[in-house]
């Protein structure tokens, strides 16, 4: 296997409140017949001779009875109370990911081309994505397309061969959802493949087949060939997924109804080496795209 560098890009109960127990805060209180009978000059006298020996003890128990669903009714809709003000205070206090990200929406954030690879290598480099995302030199970018925010904090870039490449973002200035901006503009502009790590806590194949690109090749995780600083107890070892852009979006827009699909057809995949897998994609995309071949 010839030696390259995997190229990784990074484009997430409420416990209710301990309430009242109403056994023990509010426990009803039976009447002992015993008791009854010596204190309560009212209560009939109980005998082996006494009818009225069954009606008074239904009577007390149909009383206490009452008295518990009472007290259980009131004790449920105090709890309820109590849990809906503080969700209400939850919601005040911890704002969700979206309202936090409102202050910088993408509408706000233009992209446009960048035609400066210092500015688009500075901006990268800022980003501060560690060894997950692959940063190519000056050099390099000045022979790809590039297209970076205004604010500079996310960015794409495509090769001549149409390969996406430096999908990135700034994880403390980017808003949400950029990966569905950046995508779409890498695909409108000649871009027709890419590669990336299938890591557990961020499935990118799952993200990027929402746009039409889909799985054709795998390689194996080489602890040889992982990027510098890589932390295995991080990161894991993840398979390196080669996609194609596939025109006919052949995969359904919810992520919960793709992701089984994306998982089958990567587990399909038979483990090959990196040369195999670039000359598999290269195939697939002039078979998706037969005016490129």
């Amino acid at each position: 296997m010839n030696s390259f560098t995997f190229k990784f890009i990074i484009g997430a109960h409420y416990m209710p409140p301990s309430g009242l127990n109403p056994i023990s805060q509010t426990r009803p209180t039976f009447i002992s017949q015993e008791n009854s009978n010596q204190t309560n000059p009212d209560i009939p006298k109980v005998t082996d001779d006494n009818p009225q020996q069954s009606v008074s003890t239904e009577v007390v128990d149909n009383s206490s009875s009452r008295q518990f669903k009472s007290t259980a009714l009131v004790y449920e809709q105090l709890k309820s109370a109590k849990l809906h003000q503080e969700i209400d205070q939850q919601r005040a206090i911890v704002p969700s990911q979206e309202q936090v990200n409102t202050t910088s929406p993408i509408s706000y954030v233009e992209l446009r081309q960048e035609t400066d690879p210092v500015v688009f290598h500075d901006a990268i480099t800022k980003a501060n994505a560690g060894p997950t995302v692959f940063i190519y030199s000056v050099e390099e970018y000045a022979k790809m397309t590039m297209f970076l925010s205004t604010d500079k904090s996310f960015g794409v870039a495509v090769k001549l061969n149409g390969d996406i490449v430096s999908v990135f973002k700034d994880a403390k200035k980017a808003p949400r959802g950029v990966v569905d901006i950046l995508i779409p503009k890498a695909l409108a502009n000649k871009g027709t493949h890419l590669d990336c790590f299938n890591m557990p806590n961020l499935p990118l194949p799952l993200i990027y087949a929402k746009h039409g690109l889909v799985p054709v090749a795998k390689v194996a995780f080489d602890p040889k060939e992982k990027p510098e600083g890589w932390d295995v107890d991080k990161y894991g070892k993840p398979d390196v997924i080669f996609m194609a852009y596939n025109p006919a979006k052949p995969y359904p827009t919810d992520p919960r109804e793709r992701r089984p699909l994306i998982d089958a057809d990567i587990e399909k995949l038979k483990a090959v080496d990196y040369d195999s897998a670039i000359k598999i994609q290269e195939e697939k995309v002039k078979e998706f795209h037969p005016s490129k071949g």
